[in-house]
């Protein structure tokens, strides 16, 4: 299972690829050798299968029609296509290559964590491309090898290749570091879902007042946005819409792994969120235990527990509070509250509130266990619009609404979070800063959400 979280944290490198601007004979050429090279080391990996899908997809779109696979055409493609270019870059024309980053892409596709592979990889390409210069092409592949899989910091006349280098090594990085595991769990209408989507910052799971999940959730975030979302169930498909997510839940399947860009804090955790069903869904007593077994198993790092504010003190509430206690004594145990956007200020006082959560976990045995105020909703709204995502009428005119209310002091609650936290936070607006979007970093950390994620990474 490790390899298909390794895969599904990968991004692709190719939105934006310097091949894009070429025309369709070229493009369609480019790609016939890609798949010589899949066909020849690996027609048997799903995963360089799909890859390969997304490289046909993303750099062929319109001419896709007229792709051809032509085997025997590869070594001419080669010699007489990928290596005759002339660029204009800085003011001058020169010449130059796609051989290298075809080699990157070729090892992408193929042999990407498989380094014995590369060098064979490697090797192939220097016999079919082998040309008048010769020795000197060779060395630059030998250093091109070394630069991907030794990380050593060879910096060879290569041209033009650097975009894809700096996209391979920040997928190498993020492989490297340790995965956090966060659970989440709830009641039914706590707003769960809501939450993990404000915290990955993308509408990706369903948030209804109902009973939604009906799943185990694994979202892990891949190294940048490729604008991609991946998936693992039965098999793994590295490009998934929405629908087939929504779909997923007919399967009946117990858990699903998804790979997307979080759209976070700048430093890159790796974390893996658990969205677990409903325990208080009185129709399927299966969703209470899938979600107790996800409990008791332990494979997670952190737990954090969503309350609505609007219905505080339920026996719902209470007794699940309880379960969780008696069941997660050694890890760390979050108490979001979310939904205080609906308070009447004039009515409901949220220090109260937070108080009286304080309080029914000291007498339940939770001493230690942090409250955090939040409004998920209106932070995740602040996020997409944050990331240029295109909202709706209706949620943008939410979003203004948003604006207005958290600007009052009565629901700032980034005031109830600690002091260390909040200058984390306000270090990453000021960082951040953008006259357009200045008022939308303002409410997301007026919700909350900020202060949540600085908590949820340490």
């Amino acid at each position: 299972m490790d390899c298909i979280k390794n895969e599904l944290s990968i991004a692709s490198i190719c939105r934006n690829h310097p091949i894009l601007k070429e025309n369709d004979e070229f493009k369609i050429k480019y790609i016939n050798i890609l798949e010589f090279f899949y066909n020849k080391y690996c027609n048997n990996d799903n995963f360089a299968k799909q890859n390969l899908s997304i490289y046909k997809n993303i750099i062929l779109e319109k001419c896709l029609l007229k792709y051809v696979y032509r085997a025997d055409k590869v070594n001419k493609y080669l010699k007489d296509s990928i290596f005759l270019k002339i660029n204009k870059k800085n003011g001058k024309w020169r010449i130059f290559s796609y051989r290298f980053i075809l080699a990157i892409d070729c090892l992408f596709i193929c042999a990407f964590d498989n380094e014995d592979l590369g060098k064979t990889i490697i090797s192939n390409l220097k016999l079919m491309s082998n040309d008048f210069l010769g020795f000197f092409i060779n060395k630059k592949y030998d250093a091109l090898y070394l630069m991907l899989y030794k990380e050593k910091n060879l910096t060879p006349n290569f041209y033009d290749i650097d975009f894809l280098l700096s996209k391979w090594w920040i997928n190498k990085n993020q492989l490297s570091k340790p995965i956090k595991k966060i659970v989440v769990t709830a009641n039914m209408s706590a707003g769960k879902s809501t939450l993990i989507n404000a915290l990955i910052g993308k509408k990706l799971l369903q948030a209804k007042n109902e009973a939604c999940t009906s799943r185990e959730y694994r979202i892990i975030n891949k190294s940048f946005e490729d604008d991609l979302v991946s998936a693992f169930d039965k098999t793994l498909k590295l490009n998934v819409s929405l629908n087939e997510l929504k779909n997923d839940e007919k399967k009946g399947l117990d858990k699903i792994y998804i790979g997307t860009y979080f759209n976070g804090l700048e430093d890159k955790q790796r974390f893996c969120f658990i969205d677990t069903p409903g325990v208080n869904y009185s129709e399927n007593n299966e969703h209470e235990q899938l979600t107790k077994k996800v409990i008791e198993e332990k494979d997670y790092d952190k737990l954090v527990y969503v309350i609505n504010s609007n219905y505080l003190g339920t026996n719902d509430d209470a007794q699940y509070l309880k379960y969780i206690i008696d069941k997660v004594k050694d890890k760390e145990i979050i108490i979001v509250l979310n939904k205080l956007d609906n308070f009447d200020i004039d009515e409901d006082n949220i220090k109260e509130s937070i108080d009286k959560v304080y309080k029914d976990l000291q007498r339940y045995g939770l001493k230690n266990s942090k409250v955090c105020p939040i409004s998920a909703y209106a932070g995740l709204l602040a996020k997409r619009k944050i990331a240029g995502e295109e909202l709706s009428k209706i949620e943008s005119r939410k979003l203004e609404n948003y604006i207005y209310q958290f600007e009052e002091p009565e629901y700032d609650l980034s005031v109830f979070y600690e002091y260390d936290i909040n200058i984390l936070v306000k270090n990453y607006i000021n960082k951040h800063k953008n006259h357009e979007k200045d008022s939308y970093l303002q409410l997301l950390n007026n919700t909350g959400i900020l202060s949540l994620e600085y908590m949820l990474s340490k």
